[in-house]
């Protein structure tokens, strides 16, 4: 990805303001993963000098690069989410000793506690509970069914991840590496898909993994979009939207979305509840789909299309039409959202 100024921006959640915001960085960190040594990053060189995946083990170091940083942010806000929790706890606990001490003082009881301990159920609490458990149960899945088996796929040439490649025809300017959590049938265990997009000079390759178990999920998928680059367009918007935030854009591209767009944009990243089988339907690449869509022009083949595909092209045109105002993903939504989670 070529660099403007030396820097590029990615979407950050501001506590601050309760809410994502666009945050630039240096393109030397945006393109590395502090999570290795010195010695143990050369083992990328392979490909990172070259700027190209020329074998099968270049994909699956880029994968576990991936995979890795994946395990260590959430080992990180698992951490940090079990000290929030015990941070809360003593602050509960030391709030009921001064009640406490209170009530022994009206009640002229003179009482020496020892030892207290309370056992408190209120809503924060149970957030943070169900948020550590899905943390713990993530990290082990990630760990057993990708981590250990894409290792031993790299060291021993073994076949236990499955993976496709697509070469798009097109420049997407955005670098996006990240995991999208999917469910099959009624089961309640999340799987994955392991993403990287990565824009190279004849286009941009599109990068997806998953456990072999899932090859036929993965394959209807690639199947479903790769039948149109535009579709494919759909796609990586629906991840950087959907499935993940670790994502890199060009300045001068962000800057050009209209700002009540970029506005909406960044709302709907903390929409939780759609997913990587929702398609996003705000255009976020104007410059992009508008050149595909002036080649679609220029071969001029309306004709042969059915009704279907002309409804599908009709809407991709219309998304490049700038709306004066978008539904915004409300703050009230976000505590809905978090009352079903619990809930459930």
């Amino acid at each position: 990805m070529i660099a403007e100024k030396n820097h590029v921006y990615r979407p950050v959640f501001s506590y601050e303001k309760s809410k994502i915001t666009m945050k630039k960085t240096s393109i030397n960190y945006a393109s590395t993963f502090p999570g290795f040594c010195i010695e143990h990053e050369s083992t990328f060189n392979s490909f990172e000098k070259n700027k190209e995946f020329k074998y099968d083990r270049d994909i699956k170091l880029q994968l576990f690069r991936s995979l890795c940083r994946e395990l260590h942010e959430k080992n990180i806000l698992l951490e940090n989410n079990i000290n929030k929790k015990n941070e809360y706890k003593n602050y509960q606990l030391d709030n009921f000793k001064k009640i406490l001490a209170k009530y022994l003082r009206k009640m002229k009881l003179k009482k020496k506690f020892y030892k207290l301990m309370l056992d408190s159920k209120d809503f924060k609490i149970l957030f943070m509970n169900n948020l550590i458990e899905d943390l713990n149960k993530d990290i082990e899945s990630l760990s057993n069914n990708y981590f250990n088996p894409l290792f031993r796929d790299i060291e021993k040439e073994e076949n236990n991840i499955y993976y496709q490649t697509v070469l798009i025809e097109h420049l997407v300017p955005v670098c996006l590496s990240g995991l999208a959590s999917f469910k099959k049938d009624k089961s309640t265990t999340r799987n994955y898909f392991i993403f990287n997009i990565i824009p190279q000079e004849n286009g941009t390759l599109f990068t997806i993994a998953t456990n072999v178990k899932f090859k036929n999920i993965l394959d209807n998928y690639i199947t479903h979009y790769t039948q149109d680059p535009l579709l494919m367009l759909i796609a990586i918007e629906t991840l950087m939207i959907h499935a993940t935030d670790h994502w890199y854009i060009k300045p001068s591209v962000w800057d050009k979305i209209p700002e009540n767009r970029r506005r909406k944009i960044l709302n709907d990243i903390l929409n939780s509840k759609k997913g990587l089988f929702t398609n996003y339907n705000i255009s976020i690449f104007d410059q992009t789909r508008e050149h595909m869509l002036n080649i679609l022009d220029k071969e001029d083949n309306w004709n042969q299309f059915d009704n279907k595909t002309k409804k599908f092209y009709f809407n991709e045109r219309m998304k490049l039409m700038n709306k004066k105002s978008y539904d915004i993903f409300t703050l009230e939504d976000l505590e809905k959202a978090s009352i079903e989670y619990i809930n459930n």
